[in-house]
């Protein structure tokens, strides 16, 4: 946990910070642009981010969500290996907006967010 110094990873991920919110960030990303699950853990990796997620963490959320009618994928050839490219759905586009709506409600948060940027 960042309280003691250590990034958010392993089992327990999810009960800390929200299996929910992690599920909105990772439609956040795919948004953003299209991209692959270990794309995704990839650049969560270089940009130093406190999360770590595990590929075993990552594509069983990233299932959800295309369950849900969030997301869908393409399967794309990249060199040898085929990949499943996530892209987001107008659905997906609507409830991040929610979810967007709902954390500027928030002013505390927003709040939070600001004073930790600065």
């Amino acid at each position: 946990m960042i309280l003691d110094g250590k990034s958010f990873s392993g089992k327990n991920l999810e009960k800390r910070i929200g299996k929910e919110k992690l599920a909105i960030f990772l439609l956040w990303m795919i948004s953003r642009k299209p991209q692959h699950g270990y794309e995704i853990i990839k650049t969560l990796e270089e940009d130093h981010s406190i999360l770590r997620l595990p590929a075993s963490r990552i594509y069983p959320i990233l299932k959800g969500l295309e369950k849900k009618g969030l997301i869908t994928h393409k399967k794309t050839m990249q060199g040898k290996r085929a990949r499943k490219i996530y892209g987001i759905t107008p659905k997906g586009r609507k409830v991040l907006a929610k979810a967007k709506e709902h954390f500027k409600k928030s002013r505390l948060m927003t709040e939070y967010a600001e004073d930790l940027l600065k």
